[in-house]
């Protein structure tokens, strides 16, 4: 019998939330599916809760993996997760399981040489409650685009 154990990745954030909602992924489970990217090391996850009340009732965004350079021009990578209804917290699990831990790998793997001439980028999972669906979108901000 074989045994490993994952390296959690540190959180920096994790704020308290209503009784209603549930954070749908655990440090663990995110750790996990990130254990093999370059990055890995340099990983960190925020816990975060803020929703602007016009958003309601909209798709919102539940995760997020971001590369950003700080104000020492240090490259930074983090994962940002956004708590969901009590009630979804299982399906939402399952949707970044099956589908945002796989893209966020991808995407990892292939920005492992970002740069500050990149700007800041993001892969987001943006979930509706109207459908149940997820979807995945790239953001760049400033720089100059980045192909792998």
């Amino acid at each position: 019998m074989r045994y490993y154990f994952v390296v959690v990745f540190p959180t920096r954030l994790k704020s308290r939330i209503s009784h209603t909602l549930s954070y749908p992924v655990t440090a663990k489970e995110i750790s996990e599916a990130l254990a093999d990217v370059p990055q890995a090391g340099a990983l960190s996850i925020d816990f975060f809760h803020y929703q602007r009340l016009r958003e309601r009732g909209k798709p919102y965004a539940v995760l997020s993996v971001h590369y950003t350079l700080n104000s020492a021009l240090e490259r930074e990578w983090s994962v940002q997760v956004r708590p969901v209804p009590r009630n979804l917290r299982h399906t939402v699990n399952e949707l970044l399981k099956e589908q945002a831990f796989p893209a966020m790998r991808e995407w990892l793997l292939h920005r492992r040489n970002l740069s500050s001439e990149h700007g800041g980028q993001a892969l987001t999972a943006i979930f509706s409650e109207r459908d149940a669906s997820l979807r995945l979108e790239h953001f760049q901000s400033g720089g100059e685009a980045f192909s792998a």
